[in-house]
C-alpha cells in the first residue's frame, strides 16, 4: 500500500487538517511514480502543505484567530508538537521540529515564552 493520496473530494465534509491527522504515515511515494520528478511534485505538494500550516500558526500569532479554528489548531498543534505537525513533517521527509523552527523564525519575537526545541524534549542540547 502507498502513501495516502488526499483528493479533495475525500475532505469533504472533513476539515483538512483533521484529515491528515488521521491518516497513517507512510514515508515511501505513491508506487504509480514513474519518475524523479514524480516523486519531487509529490514532496513539492505536502512541503506547500505544510508552509500553510505555520503559516496559519504565524497568522494567529500577528491577525488573530481568523474565520474558523484552523489558525489556532495549527498555533497550537506547532507549539506542542502535535499529531498534525509531527505528520505533516512525515510527509515532507523532515523531523517536526523543522516545521517548530519555521514557525519560530517567523513569529517566534512576538512569543516571548515560546518553549525552545530544547525545553520540549525534542533536541538534545550541547
Amino acid at each position: 500500500m502507498g502513501a495516502p493520496d488526499l483528493p479533495l473530494a475525500m475532505l469533504a465534509g472533513k476539515k483538512a487538517a483533521d484529515r491528515i491527522a488521521d491518516t497513517p504515515i507512510e514515508l515511501v511515494p505513491p508506487g504509480d511514480m514513474e519518475s524523479l520528478d514524480d516523486v519531487a511534485a509529490y514532496l513539492a505538494l505536502w512541503n506547500a502543505a505544510a508552509s500553510l500550516f505555520v503559516e496559519d500558526a504565524v497568522l494567529y500569532v500577528t491577525q488573530g484567530p481568523g474565520p474558523d479554528k484552523s489558525r489556532r489548531q495549527a498555533y497550537r498543534d506547532l507549539r506542542e508538537i502535535g499529531p498534525i505537525t509531527r505528520r505533516l513533517a512525515a510527509f515532507c521527509l523532515v523531523d517536526p521540529i523543522v516545521l517548530y523552527r519555521a514557525f519560530l523564525a517567523k513569529a517566534g519575537d512576538l512569543l516571548p515564552d515560546a518553549p525552545t526545541p530544547e525545553r520540549l524534549g525534542v533536541v538534545r542540547e550541547g
